[in-house]
């Protein structure tokens, strides 16, 4: 317990070193000169007009700040049937006495099952890849932070196609929203090729710094004449101008005069009208979620039942690592699914060696710490998340289990309703357990009683609150007091129970075991929810729908015998958690080993369980188990 001490000062301490890490970019590149390098560059001082919407993962030049709703009102005034009156479009009306995430919800969840994925996208890669003739128009950016003590960013933009410079624009001196209007050929140029846009701060007297960079794919920038990109930094993370709180981004329009024969035009978005919008889509839901595969795919398949099954547009907020994967499973008969980055990397943090420490060890209050952080980290997409909630202007917002201090922000400023939609209904506080479940000692009565202590609820809520509040990171208090809401303590959750906020547990709950006595009537369990048809992107051939994959036959004949001798089957997974293989298989062994299923009218034997443990790919020394452990 003494080295338990320790962790909470390393965990502060961490959280200093992020902290200032995310606010000081340390890895800028080195300068260059202002040289044409060989591009075609023609300048003039007007602003083009750009009224053509942005790409599935952008978002439009925003409006001035504008707060509609009362700033400070809390979600439990919106917390009702979301449905907006006729006489105001600004005011909520509660149309039936129904819980928002009652009984409504089990229907989108059942809209997932067997889903078809139709193959309505265009073949573009039946176009030619090489293209001549290709240019763009690099027009302004908004919003840029100040980097320097004394006056504004002097910003200019190199655009770089694989990491190679193609241009840049000129500079303009003491200004955080620089307007260039210069255009810039590429060719030749592949459509396979990533293009970055660099925004860079001219500095006379030292070397140029490094603001924010926005990359995409030539085949994705090619769908949309016009992008408004938002910056990110080197380690994911996006840029905001603190003044304003909003995030920093870069407008780049494509011209068609000329254009690579062969390639398809640039299309305007079919979403960018709003009013066009309201009579196609009935309801636009906007999902915030971050961190593993884990965390997002169920996100994703409930947003095809959400298009599916009712016809919403549905906007997914999540780090831009999984863009793809949305994008692929974003095909539907009805609604429709659409994109927006948040910024980070959570995969590349949790495989780092302290984070692997941290999350393997059995530390109780190491792992509270780890649960008292798990909004912390993503506190940074704030901006962003408010920024597009402000443009698009949902009906609903569905937030994940790291994002509810985030969607309780954007909610009660903008007056829109949240549900939440929880994987992990145990982080539900309650009286009925503790926040982490105690592993005893079995030989120190009293270490075992000061465990059960620091596992508690409220050591988690003084924990969470350190973690939220530390004075030199991103606080949670901060982020309210800017948006001109009072501060809540770091307990976003009891704050969320009291006011009876909706939210969706997609576990039933004979697998989930005793219903909370504290949990109020708006949190319901509904069915499992999965992602069918989910192929790593591919799609069905032919609009024909297709079924799961083929077990291997090992694994069939495994599953077919269990059946037969009407044993219990359990699949253990861990998701993209770094658990090591030898603890997974002791485990596994350990179910085989110790349960079984009770023998209720005595006429049929227990049986043992199967257990069916996914692991993911391992090294060769890592399935290299210890003698001990291969026999069992």
């Amino acid at each position: 317990h003494f080295f338990d001490l320790l962790y909470v000062s390393i965990a502060f301490l961490f959280d200093c070193v992020c902290s200032h890490e995310f606010l000081s970019d340390t890895n800028q590149p080195k300068s260059h000169t202002h040289s044409s390098m060989g591009a075609s560059c023609s300048c003039n001082s007007t602003l083009a007009d750009s009224k053509d919407a942005s790409p599935e993962n952008l978002v439009p030049v925003p409006e001035p700040l504008s707060s509609p709703g009362a700033p400070g009102n809390p979600p439990a005034a919106i917390v009702g049937d979301w449905c907006r009156t006729s006489s105001s479009a600004g005011t909520l009306s509660r149309q039936n006495s129904r819980p928002v995430g009652s009984r409504g919800m089990t229907t989108v969840v059942e809209a997932v099952q067997g889903l078809d994925l139709g193959d309505s996208a265009i073949n573009r890669e039946a176009a030619p890849k090489i293209g001549n003739g290709f240019r763009i128009r690099v027009q302004r950016a908004v919003r840029l932070p100040t980097l320097d003590v004394i006056g504004v960013v002097d910003a200019y933009v190199k655009v770089l196609v694989n990491g190679t410079e193609r241009g840049r624009t000129p500079f303009v001196k003491n200004n955080d929203c620089p307007v260039w209007n210069c255009v810039i050929e590429l060719a030749p140029i592949d459509r396979g090729d990533t293009i970055s846009f660099v925004v860079m701060d001219d500095d006379t007297l030292g070397r140029d710094e490094f603001v924010g960079l926005a990359s995409m794919l030539v085949s994705q920038f090619i769908r949309r004449p016009s992008h408004v990109l938002p910056l990110f930094k080197l380690d994911s993370s996006p840029v905001i101008q603190q003044s304003s709180a909003l995030p920093s981004e870069v407008e780049v329009t494509i011209l068609t005069d000329p254009y690579p024969s062969g390639w398809p035009l640039p299309q305007p978005s079919p979403y960018s009208n709003s009013s066009a919008n309201a009579s196609m889509y009935p309801k636009h839901v906007m999902v915030l979620t971050r961190g593993t595969r884990g965390d997002v795919q169920p996100f994703v398949a409930l947003a095809r039942g959400l298009a599916e099954g009712c016809g919403y547009m549905v906007t997914i907020c999540t780090e831009l690592a999984f863009r793809d994967f949305v994008m692929q499973n974003s095909q539907v008969s009805r609604g429709c699914i659409r994109f927006r980055p948040t910024g980070g990397d959570t995969l590349s943090r949790i495989d780092k060696p302290v984070a692997r420490w941290a999350l393997n060890n059995s530390s109780e209050l190491l792992q509270v710490i780890i649960m008292s952080r798990c909004e912390v980290e993503f506190f940074e997409s704030e901006p962003l998340i408010f920024h597009y909630a402000q443009n698009l202007k949902p009906d609903l917002l569905i937030y994940g289990i790291t994002m509810l201090n985030i969607s309780m922000i954007v909610s009660e400023v903008l007056q829109i309703p949240m549900i939440g939609f929880v994987l992990q209904p145990a982080c539900i506080p309650s009286s009925d357990y503790p926040a982490i479940v105690p592993m005893p000692s079995g030989f120190i009565p009293l270490f075992d009683k000061l465990e059960e202590k620091v596992t508690s609820h409220g050591v988690q809520k003084f924990l969470r609150k350190m973690m939220e509040d530390n004075p030199f990171s991103r606080t949670l208090s901060t982020m309210r007091k800017r948006r001109g809401l009072p501060a809540i303590g770091g307990d976003a959750w009891r704050l969320a129970m009291v006011q009876k906020q909706p939210v969706v547990v997609p576990i039933p709950q004979a697998t989930y075991g005793t219903r909370p006595s504290d949990w109020h009537e708006n949190i319901v369990f509904t069915e499992f929810i999965f992602l069918r048809d989910a192929k790593n992107g591919s799609r069905p051939m032919s609009g024909v729908p297709r079924g799961p994959p083929p077990l291997p036959a090992p694994v069939a004949e495994f599953l077919a015998k269990a059946k037969r001798d009407t044993a219990p089957v359990i699949a253990m997974t861990f998701s993209s958690m770094p658990v090591p293989l030898e603890s997974i298989i002791n485990i596994a062994v350990t179910i085989a080993e110790r349960c079984a299923r009770v023998c209720v009218d005595c006429r049929v034997a227990a049986q043992k369980p199967r257990v069916l443990a996914l692991t993911g790919q391992r090294s060769e020394a890592e399935m290299r188990l210890p003698e001990a452990l291969a026999a069992r």
